[in-house]
């Protein structure tokens, strides 16, 4: 199946409406080897924040009625291992990244690690390489699925830096697909004002600063750089 289309993150959350119900993990916590760090240098380890949203195609009356987990929800425990086990595994190929073995893991090949570990497809509706393990998700289930890793460390000047994917479901199959980048809390000391006073010394300007529908490598040191300079 070829890729779907990349676009605008609201366009994808208008289409997918106001879900029956849904399974949330927020701020998972971890450290890997992902991404590059502040400096642009890949296979260092920092820490990680993870937060997903599934948000489910029918209401879970099964395990309303019965107060339980069944078929037609989705464990939360069960779905953080997933996470967590995905993410040590990439950790454990950057371990040894170093001594030339494969290219590091971007923020954009973590999400479809993380997709091929929960739908057995990536971000954009393309097949897991062979040799993915089963998914974890029952994607005809399942009208969105939005996944944010956050790296809190990777930046100078602000507070931290993420990446969202999202893909909109339509019968098991990918229609849509959404990939922001945002940098949160970026400190640039600028002139700024109307009045003669105010612009006699620089004030701090916190921005938050987020690119919709962009695909690519780890450009965040970079385009924080040109933000600051």
């Amino acid at each position: 199946m070829p890729p779907a289309t990349l676009s605008p993150t609201w366009s994808i959350t208008t289409a997918a409406g106001q879900a029956p119900s849904v399974v949330r993990l927020r701020n998972l916590q971890s450290t890997a080897r992902i991404g590059v760090d502040a400096w642009g240098r890949p296979t260092r380890p920092q820490p990680l924040l993870i937060s997903a949203s599934v948000s489910l195609a029918s209401p879970f009356a099964s395990s309303s009625s019965s107060d339980s987990v069944s078929a037609d929800t989705v464990h939360y425990g069960h779905l953080s291992k997933a996470v967590l086990s995905t993410l040590d595994d990439i950790d454990r190929r950057g371990a040894v990244q170093t001594d030339g073995g494969d290219d590091p893991v971007s923020l954009r090949r973590l999400l479809d690690e993380i997709w091929w570990r929960l739908t057995g497809r990536g971000v954009d509706g393309s097949a897991a390489p062979g040799g993915s393990p089963e998914p974890f998700l029952d994607v005809r289930a399942v009208r969105c699925l939005s996944v944010s890793a956050q790296l809190p460390k990777a930046s100078l000047v602000g507070g931290c830096v993420g990446l969202t994917g999202t893909s909109l479901f339509r019968e098991g199959e990918v229609e849509s697909y959404g990939m922001c980048l945002r940098l949160s809390g970026i400190r640039v000391p600028t002139l700024i004002g109307i009045n003669d006073n105010e612009r006699e010394a620089k004030q701090v300007v916190v921005a938050d600063i987020s690119i919709d529908c962009l695909e690519g490598g780890d450009v965040y040191p970079s385009l924080e750089k040109a933000i600051y300079d």
